[in-house]
C-alpha cells in the first residue's frame, strides 16, 4: 500500500500548512455528493445510502448499507457496506469490506476486497494487483498485476497479466480468459478450464481437502483489512465527534473549560467521579427504594464515558494548537478533531507514558463532564431550594 490508510487527512497535518487542511464530512440516512463541482479535499461519509458521483481530488472513505462511487477519485478509496459499487475511476488503491461488491470502473492502484460476492465486470481495469476473499468471486475484467483469491467459487473469464494464486472449493477458467503467467491452484478438485481459454502454462494443481487460505494470502489480506478496519473505526469516531461538537457547541465549550480549569484538578475530580458514581449506584441498588436512582446513575455513567471518548481528541487537539499557535485552551477549529486523533495515535506509540497520558486526559475530560453536570443540575437545584 502506498500510504497507510488509517487517517490520511490527519497525516497531512504533518506536511502541509494548517490553512490547507480540508475535508468534506457527511452523515445521515442518505448521503449524496452530487457532481455539481469538483471536491478538492478528502471525503468522509456515513449513512444508510452513500453515493459519491462528484470528482474528488483526494481520498474517499465511506460506510453505508448501500455504497456507490461513480465519480473520479484522485487518490485512495475505503468503503464498507452491504452493497458496494465502484463505477468511476480511482487513481490509487481501493480497500472494500462488503456483502456484495461490483467493480465496473478503472482502478489505477491495487484492489483488496473481502465479502460474500465479488464481481469485477468486463469493463473494469485494475492496473495493480488484486487480493480477494469471498464466497463467490468472478473476474471478467482485466487485472494488469497479480491475482490472489481464496474462498468458495472462483471464476476467471477476463485477462490476468500477472501470476495467479487461488485456493478455493471450485476454480473455473472461462472461454474468454487470458492468463499470462504462472497459475497455482489448491482445492478439493482440479480446475475447470475451458478449451478456448489462453494460458501461458498449465495450471499447477495441488489437492486440498478444504479451501483454507495459505499463509501468504492470510498475511496479505489481514494486513489490508486490518488497516481498513482501523480506518473505519477512526472514521466513525471522527464523524461522531464532529456531530457532537457542532450539535452541542455550548456544552462542548463548558466541558472543555471545566477540563482545563484548575491546573490538573479536573483529573482528580474525574478519578473521584469514576470511582464514586458506580459505588453510589451500588449502594442505591442495595437499598431497594433507591433502585430507580441506581439505574439512572448507571445510565448517566455510561453517557459520561461516551462523551469522554468523543471529546478526548478535541481536548488533545486544543492542547496541540495551544502549544503550536498559542490559541487559548478550549478553542475549537474545524481541524481540532483530526489533529487530536493524530495526537492520540502518536502518543499511543510511547510505552507506558503514552498510556498514562491518555488515561489522565480521559480522567480530566470525565471530571469536566461531571463538573458541568453538577453545575447544571445539582447546583441549580440546591440554589432553588
Amino acid at each position: 500500500m502506498k500510504r497507510f490508510f488509517i487517517f490520511v487527512s490527519a497525516l497531512a497535518i504533518l506536511f502541509v500548512p494548517y490553512s490547507a487542511i480540508a475535508a468534506t464530512i457527511g452523515a445521515g440516512e442518505s448521503y449524496v455528493l452530487a457532481p455539481l463541482q469538483p471536491v478538492n479535499e478528502d471525503v468522509y461519509g456515513v449513512g444508510g445510502t452513500v453515493s459519491v458521483s462528484a470528482t474528488v481530488n483526494g481520498d474517499v472513505s465511506v460506510v453505508g448499507g448501500t455504497v456507490s462511487i461513480g465519480g473520479a477519485v484522485r487518490d485512495d478509496v475505503l468503503a464498507a457496506g452491504g452493497t458496494v459499487t465502484i463505477a468511476g475511476t480511482v487513481g490509487d488503491d481501493i480497500r472494500i469490506l462488503g456483502g456484495t461488491t461490483v467493480i465496473t470502473g478503472v482502478v489505477k492502484g491495487d484492489l483488496a476486497i473481502a465479502g460474500g460476492q465479488v464481481h469485477i465486470a468486463r469493463d473494469a481495469t485494475i492496473s495493480g494487483s488484486v487480493l480477494a476473499a469471498g464466497g463467490s468471486i468472478t473476474i471478467d475484467g482485466r487485472v494488469m498485476g497479480g491475482l490472489r483469491m481464496t474462498g468458495g467459487n472462483m471464476t476467471v473469464n477476463g485477462i490476468i497479466d500477472g501470476p495467479v494464486f487461488v485456493r478455493a472449493d471450485r476454480f473455473a477458467i472461462g472461454a474468454g480468459a487470458v492468463l499470462g503467467q504462472r497459475i497455482e491452484y489448491r482445492g478439493p478438485r482440479p480446475a475447470e478450464v475451458d478449451p478456448s481459454a489462453r494460458l501461458a502454462q498449465e495450471v499447477i494443481y495441488t489437492r486440498s481437502a478444504a479451501a483454507l487460505p495459505d499463509e501468504k494470502t492470510v498475511v496479505a489480506l489481514a494486513g489490508a483489512l486490518f488497516g481498513a478496519l482501523i480506518a473505519l473505526k477512526v472514521l466513525m469516531w471522527l464523524v461522531a465527534a464532529y456531530a457532537f461538537v457542532y450539535v452541542f457547541p455550548r456544552i462542548t465549550h463548558d466541558i472543555l473549560h471545566a477540563t482545563f480549569a484548575g491546573k490538573g484538578w479536573s483529573v482528580v475530580r474525574g478519578i473521584g467521579a469514576i470511582v464514586l458514581i458506580p459505588l453510589g449506584a451500588l449502594l442505591c441498588a442495595i437499598i431497594l427504594v433507591g433502585l430507580p436512582i441506581s439505574v439512572m446513575a448507571v445510565l448517566m455513567y455510561a453517557l459520561f464515558w461516551v462523551v469522554t471518548s468523543l471529546l478526548a481528541p478535541v481536548a488533545w487537539g486544543t492542547i496541540v494548537m495551544h502549544l503550536i499557535r498559542k490559541e487559548p485552551l478550549g478553542a475549537i477549529a474545524w481541524y481540532t478533531i483530526p489533529l487530536g486523533i493524530l495526537t492520540i495515535g502518536v502518543i499511543g506509540f510511547i510505552p507506558v507514558l503514552g498510556g498514562l497520558a491518555q488515561l489522565a486526559m480521559r480522567c480530566a475530560v470525565f471530571g469536566g463532564i461531571a463538573m458541568v453536570w453538577y453545575r447544571a443540575i445539582w447546583l441549580k437545584r440546591t440554589i432553588a431550594s
